[in-house]
């Protein structure tokens, strides 16, 4: 702000001094600190008093300025232009918006998209869920798998997909299920095996040499036998080479 001469000068008395005042240097103390004539906000600030009026608004702008310079191409909110959008780094100072995906999409790593991100659809179903303790509010439901035998039936080398299913068999003649050894069936333990007799051949459950079978009532070392037609069991693995047959299980060998 530029000094201006506003005429002639009267003094004038203001309430709270004891002496008349300068109107003009009265408001310049106010606005610059100081009545001297010679100082204008932008040619002398440096002579300015730091907590002037004048100086504190001339620090002011100068702040805003460097500010609106900082923000300059910042994220602002016209970078949005719908709900769910996203705004994701794909660069070194560089974003890009990422629209909403649509109902029951989930959000993904894809080093391939322009953004290294992608929506996808939620798995309707996990191969593997492993935890230490799973606890569940409300109810938990599991479908067991069934699977038919019709015969004798002993895993092939390396399949432990029999884990946590139900094997019914149907025969009209007496079979066996064979229990393998870990080393060619790692199956892990706890592995629970569930058996059904719906036919009317009797089902034995044997254990391949070195394998272990203990239930109750047993009529014959390291062998099971469903008591009859619609009769069921589960084999649970307790140890390396080490099963429990637990069900309806009959005591003549």
């Amino acid at each position: 702000m530029a000094i201006e001469d506003i005429g002639e000068l009267i003094n004038t008395k203001i309430p709270g001094y004891a002496d008349d005042a300068d109107i003009q240097a009265a408001l310049r103390i106010y606005h610059y600190g100081t009545d001297d004539p010679t100082v204008e906000a932008e040619t002398n600030i440096a002579e300015i008093p730091a907590d002037s009026v004048a100086r504190r608004l001339h620090d002011l702008r100068q702040d805003l300025t460097t500010l609106d310079t900082e923000l300059d191409g910042k994220i602002g909110a016209s970078a949005f232009n719908a709900k769910g959008d996203l705004l994701v780094g794909t660069a070194n100072d560089t974003y890009q918006v990422l629209t909403s995906g649509s109902n029951g999409k989930t959000l993904v790593v894809n080093v391939g998209t322009s953004t290294g991100l992608e929506w996808q659809d939620f798995p309707t179903s996990f191969t593997n869920l492993s935890a230490a303790t799973l606890n569940v509010s409300g109810n938990a439901v599991f479908h067991i798998s069934i699977v038919n035998k019709t015969g004798s039936y002993t895993p092939t080398v390396g399949d432990i997909s029999d884990d946590g299913k139900l094997l019914q068999f149907s025969s009209s003649s007496a079979h066996t299920f064979t229990i393998p050894t870990n080393a060619n069936n790692p199956y892990p333990l706890g592995t629970q095996i569930s058996v059904l007799q719906t036919g009317i051949g009797q089902t034995s459950i044997i254990g391949a040499s070195g394998v272990s079978i203990n239930c109750t009532p047993q009529p014959t070392a390291n062998t099971a036998k469903l008591r009859t037609q619609w009769s069921s069991a589960t084999l649970i693995k307790r140890d390396t080479n080490a099963w429990v047959v637990i069900g309806d299980i009959s005591a003549v060998s």
